[in-house]
């Protein structure tokens, strides 16, 4: 340090400055190299001896008087000292810099000047303040986010995943993401998520998955890899955002969509779609089924002679007792005013009938009441039908069961007649 110029040729595309200043803590400088211009985009000819320039005003405000502090306490115990700090540049904008120096002395400890380096780590500094930015965010992120190695084993889970599964950090390390998932059957393919995820695509999906505490909850996901420069994979990154609020909502509006909300049986857009499926996939499954088609009986004279409002009363029961009288299997479905469909998976003619004189007979025990108190009873004919082999779509069997339908109104109604 001796000849400061020596250097400088070794620093001119580092961001060092190496320097002598005087023996105080006010920057002073004695001399520096050129570098100096790099760091602070001013000469340093402006901050030798006087210059025109303050290298102390230059530095912010922050901290200052610790930074003197440390240089003080290392001047006195002839220590090197370290420390960090922001300055303003030509261009205005604020490099951080670090320093270190020692104190030279003569033979009786007497402080004769500082010799040392300012080092610009702007970059690295913005870098590490970037990866906390980023940490944090992570952290504090709304939707659960989940790092797993290349074999699956959880590293790293932040505060919402583990406010929303109930598990702490300490337990879910270590452990597979397999912890969270239901013993029930799904439609995602797992072995494909896997494929797509080694191979480097990324995954989008919904799971149902379940809490620590038993809870079954929904959550859309997205799986990636990450690859470090090689090409090699480091880890797996999933972000998964709880949606069974919505989920439930979507639910429920797909149930309104499908269902008539006076009889809160399938309305007859959504009775023929499904029925219209579950024909095709009895025909593939070579499972024999039946359907029924229904009409309340003289329910025109129910509402002339009592109102609507009882009329609605008489559909709403109506559809209650139909329900409540096939299985979960089954379909029913209001086609029209006071005309429903019923599909009977996995059933023969004769126990298709024996159900419908079932239905007949309950439904004939319905009692309504007006507001005067009057008593009011109706009744159903029903038509039944085999689904044949011959059936082309679901539509043959229905006209061979509203046929029989008829012919149970021709014989006098409240009645039950199969087409044979």
């Amino acid at each position: 340090m001796e000849n400061i110029k020596e250097v400088d040729l070794l620093l001119k595309d580092l961001n060092i400055v190496t320097y002598q200043r005087e023996a105080d803590t006010n920057w002073s400088f004695i001399d520096l190299s050129d570098t100096m211009e790099r760091v602070t985009g001013y000469p340093a000819a402006d901050f030798i001896n006087g210059g025109k320039r303050s290298f102390a005003e230059m530095v912010h405000l922050d901290g200052i008087s610790d930074i003197k502090k440390k240089m003080l306490v290392s001047f006195d115990n002839q220590t090197p000292f370290e420390v960090e700090y922001r300055l303003e540049n030509a261009n205005g904008k604020m490099v951080w810099i670090l320093e270190k120096g020692i104190g030279i002395y003569d033979q009786n400890g007497i402080l004769l000047r500082i010799d040392g380096v300012l080092i610009k780590i702007a970059k690295n500094r913005e870098i590490d303040e970037k990866f906390q930015i980023l940490q944090q965010t992570v952290e504090q992120a709304p939707e659960s986010i989940i790092i797993t190695e290349p074999d699956g084993s959880i590293c790293y889970v932040n505060k919402t995943f583990c406010d929303t599964t109930g598990y702490t950090k300490e337990e879910i390390i270590g452990e597979n993401p397999r912890i969270l998932k239901l013993n029930l059957e799904t439609n995602i393919n797992y072995k494909s998520l896997w494929n797509d995820i080694v191979s480097g695509r990324e995954w989008r999906g919904i799971f149902q998955n379940k809490k620590k505490n038993g809870q079954e909850y929904w959550e859309r996901s997205t799986i990636a890899p990450l690859y470090d420069e090689e090409g090699q994979l480091l880890k797996f990154i999933g972000i998964k955002k709880d949606i069974s609020e919505e989920h439930a909502n979507s639910v429920e509006l797909d149930r309104l969509y499908r269902i008539d909300m006076l009889t809160k049986v399938y309305n007859r857009r959504s009775f023929f779609e499904l029925a219209e499926e579950a024909f095709f996939e009895n025909r593939q499954d070579e499972e024999d089924s039946a359907v029924m088609m229904l009409d309340i009986d003289y329910f025109k004279k129910i509402n002339d002679a009592y109102g609507h409002t009882l009329g609605d009363m008489a559909l709403t029961e109506f559809g209650m007792v139909c329900s409540k009288s096939i299985r979960k299997t089954d379909l029913i479905g209001r086609i029209g005013g006071e005309e429903f469909a019923i599909y009977l998976m996995a059933t023969q003619l004769d126990n298709a009938l024996i159900l419908a004189k079932r239905l007949r007979h309950n439904v004939e025990n319905i009692e309504l009441f007006c507001e005067n108190g009057e008593k009011v009873q109706f009744t159903v004919s029903i038509g039944v039908s085999q689904i044949m082999p011959t059936d082309n779509n679901l539509d043959d069997a229905l006209r061979r069961a509203d046929s029989a339908l008829y012919e149970a109104k021709r014989k006098g109604r409240n009645r039950v007649e199969a087409a044979l």
